[in-house]
């Protein structure tokens, strides 16, 4: 061993080696316990966790579009209910060519029923792209238990402040053969129009539930009640 010079070198360069198998050693491990097994059980974590994210973002969103504001007013401890965008639409209508800009009527069916005490107030918000208008309307109305109008509707009024003329096309509300309000307005060139609606009930309260599910769109080329 006379050509070993520096025995502190040498053990050094010694430790250094067992250093490094020992490391290799570690990670080989690390490598065998990656096996496709683990790997696919790990992938499998991460998507039920993003989708598990997304159930959670859609129930705020759901949330959020419900929400109800109750005020209590007057010495009787009346209440009213708002919930804000209560409903949302888009029109996805005809898509062939000289077809798309034809004026239609839509109906807004919505949950409330004839002889239900149900007291209203709805305004929707949004824009018709293809009439190139930004959508302003409002219905009022009351559901009287013992009403004799044509429509069962009292104290009712509709109001399209949308373009500031409203001859530009007309708003109505009617109860439909399946005993439902319908909130009308049309003709108008549906080319890409959107909108919201917000619901507020008057003091007799909410008297069914008003969520997205409760409502549907119908669309007619006639001003005719469905």
């Amino acid at each position: 061993m006379g050509f070993v010079r520096d025995w502190g070198a040498f053990v050094a360069v010694l430790l250094a080696i067992a250093g490094g198998i020992y490391k290799f050693a570690k990670l080989e491990e690390k490598v065998k316990q990656l096996n496709p097994a683990s790997i696919q059980q790990s992938i499998s974590e991460v998507q039920l966790t993003i989708e598990n994210g997304k159930k959670d973002i859609e129930q705020i969103v759901k949330d959020n579009r419900t929400e109800s504001i109750i005020v209590e007013t007057g010495p009787g401890g009346a209440k009213f209910v708002r919930r804000i965008s209560v409903f949302s639409y888009e029109f996805n209508g005809p898509t062939i060519r000289g077809q798309e800009h034809e004026p239609i009527f839509f109906h807004i069916r919505t949950p409330d029923k004839k002889y239900n005490s149900e007291m209203w107030r709805y305004d929707l918000k949004g824009y018709a792209y293809g009439a190139s208008i930004p959508l302003d309307i409002t219905w009022v109305g009351y559901y009287y238990a013992g009403a004799k109008t044509k429509n069962y509707i009292i104290n009712e009024k509709s109001v399209n402040r949308s373009v500031g003329v409203s001859s530009i096309f007309s708003v109505s509300q009617y109860t439909g053969s399946d005993n439902h309000l319908y909130l009308k307005f049309g003709p108008i060139n549906p080319f890409c129009i959107n909108f919201t609606l917000d619901y507020q009930s008057g003091k007799s309260g909410e008297r069914v539930v008003h969520s997205q599910e409760g409502f549907e769109v119908k669309i007619s080329k006639h001003s005719m009640a469905f």
